[in-house]
């Protein structure tokens, strides 16, 4: 976790107070003289007995009942792991990183080549991801190429769970796909209320900009009920889905996400909702979504702001780029949104390592994004300023010419300085000799040595076989 609430950690915003309080006023109208499609019936007459009105699916949500049901949602919970720790603290500006399992594509680590994403993938990555340090969950997509679609989603979360620990973020539509996921967890757990009460899941739904909450509701709306915590963020596409005006799509953005929330705490007042999204821009040569631009950092820092303003957890996106391989376009694309993410306080990170606009899923991308995010956490450490750390008394000992190196405050605070896994920081006559490589070498051997090394901890005994079972269900239909 990087800590950004720390008194002298640094930090940005980009909206002021007011412009928060104006944006939210604009959120209020579009809610409430637009609104929103709810295609789920049950969605619509929740809303309806709230005070909302019904035109059909359309459903215009009064002020009052927005404000009211904002004011229900945590501005905080936890999240555990599989082994029942505390793992994740969502809310202020408490930051984790995570990467996801699976992507329509992977560049293999061993042989260079880019290929189809399968199921022995998303196991490798979850185990990699299980190792890294500065990773705190993943996230599941349903992607994975050499399953029938229908179980993708099932199978990725049992690749996933028996190959880390670690809190898992899933993407979840279908009714039917939740339940058999829902039955592994309560397994796992050792029963719902066990589950309910240490969840290590969190379900992502995701509204469809502009204005609709289609696929996706009713998954959330059972998730609430069962208590789990749920991510509502939508993905507007300034130019396209959305106004191409920076506000426009912080707007659209906010009233998709707030919407969503809403009809969680009239389900049950208290739920864990995460707000956020996922806001960029048309790319208007190539016309792709863009993960590369400054408009997503920028954005999705906006976005934060607002959070911030409900008091709510925030769920971001960075470490991510348009670039097809891992290059100075990577790196840089990586490192200017990573470090906007936590530096405006953005709790949950995803998508860390991916390439070509969320094509391409790449180990040494990860392993050099949980690089970076330790770079990050060095960063917003801050400056400490006490009499021990002024080191008056040392600069006067030393005085004009001297040297520090041999001082005993040197020897009890030298360890606080940052240290580098895989960044090169050698003289380049030492480099030569030993036989200098570039970085991307040393992920792709770092990636290889991990997969091949790396157990995390087992499910408990008989589980794994429970998991089999209900595997051969799923196939069988």
């Amino acid at each position: 976790m990087i800590d950004g609430s720390k008194v002298n950690s640094p930090s940005f915003r980009v909206l002021s107070e007011e412009q928060c309080e104006r944006i939210h006023r604009a959120t209020l109208k579009v809610l409430e003289t637009v609104g929103v499609k709810v295609e789920l019936p049950e969605g619509r007459e929740i809303l309806r007995k709230a005070g909302a009105t019904v035109e059909g699916e359309i459903v215009k949500i009064p002020k009052g009942l927005v404000e009211e049901a904002l004011k229900k949602a945590p501005s905080s919970f936890t999240v555990w792991d599989r082994l029942g720790n505390e793992a994740l603290e969502l809310g202020g500006r408490r930051s984790h990183f995570g990467g996801c399992a699976s992507c329509p594509q992977i560049l293999d680590p061993r042989t260079g080549e880019r290929r189809p994403c399968t199921r022995a993938d998303v196991a490798e990555f979850a185990r990699m991801n299980d190792y890294l340090p500065n990773m705190e969950f993943i996230m599941l997509l349903g992607q994975v190429r050499d399953v029938p679609s229908l179980i993708a989603t099932q199978v990725e979360f049992k690749e996933t769970v028996s190959n880390t620990v670690k809190p898992i973020l899933m993407c979840c539509n279908e009714m039917d796909v939740f339940e058999d996921v829902y039955e592994m967890l309560v397994a796992i757990s050792g029963g719902a209320d066990a589950l309910a009460e240490r969840p290590f899941l969190i379900v992502y739904t995701e509204p469809i900009t502009p204005l609709v909450h289609g696929y996706g509701l009713e998954v959330a709306l059972r998730s609430v009920e069962r208590g789990l915590p749920v991510v509502n963020t939508p993905m507007p596409m300034g130019g396209a889905t959305a106004p191409v005006t920076y506000a426009g799509i912080i707007t659209l953005g906010t009233a998709e996400s707030v919407s969503g929330i809403v009809m969680q705490q009239l389900v049950k007042p208290g739920a864990p909702s995460v707000f956020g999204g996922i806001p960029s821009a048309m790319d208007m040569l190539t016309t792709i979504y863009s993960y590369g631009t400054p408009e997503l950092p920028l954005l999705c820092s906006a976005l934060t702001d607002m959070s911030h303003y409900y008091d709510l957890p925030m769920f971001g996106t960075a470490g991510v780029s348009d670039s097809k391989f891992l290059d100075a376009q990577a790196g840089m694309e990586y490192g200017i949104s990573a470090l906007a993410s936590v530096m405006c306080g953005s709790n949950l990170i995803h998508d860390t390592g991916f390439l070509d606009h969320s094509e391409v899923l790449s180990f040494e991308g990860h392993l050099l994004m949980d690089e970076l995010a330790g770079y990050i956490r060095q960063f917003m450490k801050g400056v400490e300023v006490s009499d021990e750390t002024l080191a008056l008394d040392i600069i006067g000992r030393v005085g004009p010419g001297g040297t520090f190196v041999a001082e005993e405050h040197t020897f009890r605070h030298f360890r606080e300085l940052h240290r580098t896994k895989h960044l090169d920081r050698s003289r380049y006559q030492l480099a030569q000799m030993e036989g200098m490589k570039p970085l991307d070498q040393v992920l792709r051997e770092k990636a290889c040595e991990i997969l091949e090394s790396h157990r995390p901890a087992p499910l408990a005994a008989g589980v794994q076989s429970r998991l089999d079972q209900m595997e051969k269900k799923w196939w069988a239909r």
